[in-house]
């Protein structure tokens, strides 16, 4: 045997150009060969590579064969190759590298195999396969390469299993863009110490994982525009850098398309991605954004994403689409949830599933979404922004932000199809609904709660169904402009237990109730064009729901008359919202209120009272006719006396106790009641109860008078001089009043009198007429009788002395 030369003949061209090339270290092209010439025996690539330590043989730069055909499996286990080996563009069947060692690159670009199997192989450079074709499994498990792996634009084909086994591999980097991958691409637990990048590449495997990357490390993960058919589960891997999927398409209908539980990773964009089948990214770790605008997400009936207590920087998914539940409930985000232009679909169920979420705000503007957004027990250090959203979810609750907290909510121009349930959110700013709409109306349109906010803002806002504010806390509410639709006999508006600093109520009448009881408010400002209509007689209790005022009180009322632009004040809208409302001007017309005259606006005076008895009108019958309630009577009393409306609050009173004695069903009671009426107004006129008095005096003298005690003085004579005579009919008896004057009679008498002009006693008789006489007087005496006397038929009121 020849030193330097095989141990065995060279049959062909291609055998020939391929020692001599290791020689001196080129490259043996024999691709323009005779395909018969082209042939290699594997049994000389493997002498090669046993010689690769001997210079006189092999170069230092390797063993380097293009365009061959390799006959046959190429058995490469266990050796210790000391050059590199390229074996490019050659068809080759099996190719075993188990265990080998490989001191620089390997090359395979553009060769076709029918399996690789490289277990446990160490590469000291890089790994080419660009364009190569295996049909069959490539085995690289547990091997070590120094540098990059490279299978851009390879095709890989085991649909029976796997088709690129990597499991543990090490390697630099692993690129694979525009590679086609049927079967099972199997790199979990791999470490890469650059980024993995399958851009453009399509990967098949319907029956499971596509990829398997389990508790992979790398340094970043790139799949743009890739086509995964089958699932990528890369859960538990640990990624420096971004995962990258903008443009890919993941389509695992019937579970999770993206298995990424546990992942880290420094970001996350899969703008404009489409996934058909689960995302699955709970638990994750990202310390950058969560990107995925555009993106479209499908998995109907089940959750579309799953981000269960993840962490982000922060959550983007603008204008995506989402059919399916998208379920980040206790995720924690360091900056904004962003879905602004996205849909959510998920008719029955929850579209969004945030319970216990924390953000630094919500956006999700001109959003739509079919089904239930639940943000309860969410906490968001900004706002909940969803100007001009839509939300429909007409079976239940639209959105659930039970416990929620915020420094603000906005749904200005919203659209809400269920309720928006916010009950004991707190918002450390205001609630914004200026023109938006929300329709329920079965049950509540919006159901707060026990939230508390420093102002609920809702102009031009249309309510179909209750707003109900149960034991609310708030600065401010602004309904003055909204439109309240809710059924008649149903609430429009709940206020029971509140505690509100200005109340202002719609400027047209709502067609339901409007329930303020036990409520405290500091001002009131509500329009009479706004008041519901008054309660007609007869009218049945619960026919149509009223002003309910039971228990509340308040402190101010705006508009005293109900009327904003007659109080001095064009709009009172434009002041600040916590100002007091302003003091009456000053006119002719007063009251005195401790000792300050308070004087009532020009065209006010008389007016008040009666407009406010006809807002408390608006009352149930319940309240009014069947158990009268006095206390909202009372309180308006008590507020417009402190506003210096002394005079007005009288007249309230007194309609009070009207209202309450028609209530009384006792008629005893009624009677007294409608006597204090009329006599003194329950004891609010005392003018009354004077010209009442007056006028007894003067029944009293009349009546007085008529039995003998007239005083008016007035003078007519039936006698002027002496010689006039008394007729006196027979039986009667008549008084002789001149002392010892003698009369025929039958009896005689003598009896002591006092005159009531003289206090000198007389002596005078009483005598019986026998028969009609006439009676001298022989003493000059007037006889006065004054005009009632007269009338009454009585002779004689009252005699004097002449003298």
């Amino acid at each position: 045997m020849t030193p330097g030369k095989p141990p065995f003949a060279l049959d062909t061209e291609a055998e020939k150009r391929l020692v001599a090339a290791c020689r001196v270290g080129g490259v043996a092209h024999v691709a323009e060969l005779h395909p018969a010439e082209r042939a290699v025996h594997p049994r000389l690539i493997r002498w090669l590579c046993e010689q690769s330590a001997n210079r006189d043989i092999v170069s230092v730069r390797g063993i380097r064969l293009d365009g061959a055909r390799i006959d046959g499996d190429l058995d490469l286990d266990g050796l210790d190759i000391a050059t590199p080996l390229w074996l490019d563009n050659c068809q080759i069947g099996r190719i075993d590298l188990q265990a080998a060692t490989i001191a620089g690159d390997i090359s395979m670009d553009g060769s076709s195999f029918t399996g690789v199997d490289a277990d446990r192989a160490r590469i000291g450079g890089r790994w080419f396969m660009n364009g190569a074709k295996v049909k069959g499994r490539l085995n690289i498990n547990s091997a070590v390469l120094n540098g990059q792996f490279n299978a851009n634009g390879a095709s890989f084909d085991n649909a029976e299993g796997d088709a690129i086994h990597a499991h543990d591999v090490k390697a630099a980097a692993w690129f694979m863009n525009g590679a086609k991958v049927k079967g099972r691409l199997n790199i979990n637990s791999a470490v890469l110490d650059g980024p993995f990048s399958a851009n453009g590449a399509t990967f098949d495997n319907e029956e499971g994982d596509a990829i398997r990357a389990h508790d992979v490390k790398a340094a970043a993960w790139f799949m743009n525009d890739a086509k995964v058919k089958g699932r990528l589960n890369i859960n538990s891997a640990v990624l420096n850098g971004q995962f990258n999927a903008n443009g890919a398409t993941f389509d695992n209908e019937e579970g999770d398309a993206i298995r990424a539980q546990g992942v880290k990773a420094a970001a996350w964009f899969m703008n404009g991605v489409k996934v058909r089948g689960r995302l699955a990214i709970n638990s994750a770790v990202l310390n950058g954004q969560f990107n995925a605008n555009g993106a479209t997400f499908d998995n109907v009936g089940g959750d579309a994403i799953l981000a269960q207590g993840v962490k982000a920087a922060a959550w983007f998914v603008r204008d995506a689409k989402v059919k399916g539940r998208l379920a980040i409930n206790s995720a924690v985000l360091d900056g904004p949830f962003s879905a602004s232009g996205a849909s959510f679909d998920n008719v029955g169920g929850d579209a969004i599933y945030a319970q216990g979420a924390r953000a630094a705000d919500w956006f999700m503007n001109d959003a739509k979404v079919r089904g239930r957004l639940a943000i309860n027990s969410a906490v968001l250090d900004g706002q909940f922004n969803a100007n001009g959203a839509t939300f429909d979810n007409a079976e239940g609750d639209a959105i659930h932000a039970q416990d929620a907290k915020s420094t603000g909510w906005f749904m200005d121009d919203a659209k809400v199809k269920g309720r928006l349930n916010i009950n004991s959110a707190v918002l450390n700013g205001q609630f914004n609904a200026n023109g938006a709409t929300f329709d329920n109306a079965e049950g509540d349109a919006i159901h707060a709660q026990g939230a508390k906010s420093t102002g609920w803002f809702m102009r031009a806002t249309v309510l179909k169904g209750t707003f109900a504010f149960f034991g609310g806390q708030c600065d401010y509410v602004d309904l003055t402009t909204s439109r309240l639709a809710s059924p008649a006999s149903k609430l429009s508006i709940i206020c029971v237990h509140a505690k509100i600093g200005r109340l202002c109520l719609p400027n047209t009448p709502p067609q339901g109730g409007i329930d303020l009881s036990r409520a405290t408010i500091d001002t009131i400002e509500d329009h009479r064009s706004g008041w519901p209509a008054p309660c007609e007689p007869g009218e049945p209790d619960g026919h149509r729901a009223r002003l309910i005022l039971d228990g509340t009180t308040y402190e101010n009322l705006e508009f005293p008359d109900g009327d904003d632009e007659r109080n001095g004040v064009s709009d009172a809208r434009e002041r600040e919202w916590g100002d007091a409302p302003r003091p009456p001007r000053s006119c002719p017309g007063q009251g005195m209120v401790s000792g300050v005259v308070a004087k009532s606006p020009p065209g006010l005076r008389g007016e008040i009272w009666q407009r406010r008895v006809r807002w408390l009108m608006s009352q149930g019958p319940d309240e009014l006719h069947h158990r009268f309630n006095p206390q909202p009577w009372k309180q308006l009393e008590r507020t417009l006396v402190k506003m210096g409306y002394e005079q007005d609050a009288r007249h309230i009173a007194v309609e009070r106790h009207a209202m309450q004695r028609r209530a009384d069903h006792h008629g005893l009671r009624r009677s007294f009641s409608l006597l204090l009426h009329i006599l003194a107004d329950y004891g609010f006129n005392p003018w009354k109860t004077v010209g009442w008095s007056l006028a007894m005096i003067l029944l009293c003298g009349f009546l007085f008078a008529s039995m003998g005690g007239c005083g008016w003085n007035c003078t007519i004579q039936d006698g002027s001089s002496v010689g006039d005579f008394f007729a006196v009919g027979a039986g009667n008896v008549f008084y002789d009043a001149p002392a010892q004057k003698t009369y025929p009679s039958s009896t005689a008498g003598s009896i002591r009198s006092i005159s009531s002009s003289h206090p000198q006693p007389w002596n005078g008789r009483f005598l019986a007429a026998a028969q009609r006489v006439a009676v001298p007087d022989h003493r000059d005496r007037a006889v006065r009788r004054c005009l009632p006397c007269r009338a009454l038929g009585v002779g004689v009121c009252r005699t004097a002395d002449a003298g």
